[in-house]
């Protein structure tokens, strides 16, 4: 299939458009960007719309937290070729150092003058993402609840390298274990942990040293 092209002046009025929004085409199996508006450029911060343009047809998801990559990834590829509506919620970084962000995606399908399908998505910042029941708003609480079902899909209760429980099991752990802070008139806190830097241990030392490396930090928590 022939990528689509829109006319100078058509082209020129929807990008200058301060509404966030995308227009996609699925070629050959992938989705490729056509316009990309002003307005989705400010939100990204975004002042080289080259760049943009390049980010989003090689690495769209640069910015997004790790743990909804796939999940979105799914989405836009199922909506690409079989749906006809298209909504997800994912956490997105704007900025090195920054606070995840919530962004809410959705989408319709729609036909050019000569039969082309195209898709276009419109983009809204619902605010900074939080993980802590007592001040998380809709999108929150939806963002949470699809995290949480994806761990469903993890059914094991512990990771069988570090012993660690499992997604899954965390979820129940902390609900239960919330709710009997709560009870207590306790406020529980998460603490986040991060080590960082594994794939380039791995590859100086190998895979088998840097199981035991996790193994290791698994004991200290």
């Amino acid at each position: 299939m022939e990528r689509y092209e829109y006319s100078k002046e058509k082209r020129e009025f929807l990008e200058s458009a301060p509404v966030p929004f995308a227009i996609y085409q699925f070629i050959d199996k992938r989705v490729v960007t056509l316009i990309i508006s002003q307005g989705l450029m400010d939100l990204l911060g975004y002042t080289d719309r080259a760049q943009a343009y390049y980010d989003m047809d090689h690495n769209m998801y640069k910015d997004t937290h790790p743990d909804d990559v796939g999940r979105i990834a799914d989405a836009a590829i199922r909506f690409a070729t079989a749906g006809s509506h298209y909504e997800t919620i994912y956490r997105h970084k704007f900025g090195d150092g920054a606070q995840y962000k919530i962004i809410h995606a959705m989408g319709q399908h729609f036909e050019t003058e000569n039969g082309i399908q195209l898709a276009q998505v419109w983009y809204t910042d619902e605010g900074i993402y939080t993980s802590e029941e007592s001040l998380a708003d809709e999108y929150n609480t939806r963002l949470n609840k699809a995290l949480h079902k994806e761990s469903l899909l993890k059914a094991s209760y512990y990771d069988y390298l570090t012993g660690l429980p499992s997604m899954t099991y965390f979820f129940e752990l902390a609900e239960a274990g919330c709710k009997s802070i709560m009870a207590n008139g306790g406020k529980p806190a998460f603490l986040f942990l991060d080590l960082s830097g594994m794939k380039f241990f791995n590859h100086k030392h190998g895979f088998a040293q840097g199981d035991t490396l996790l193994r290791s930090f698994s004991k200290l928590l």
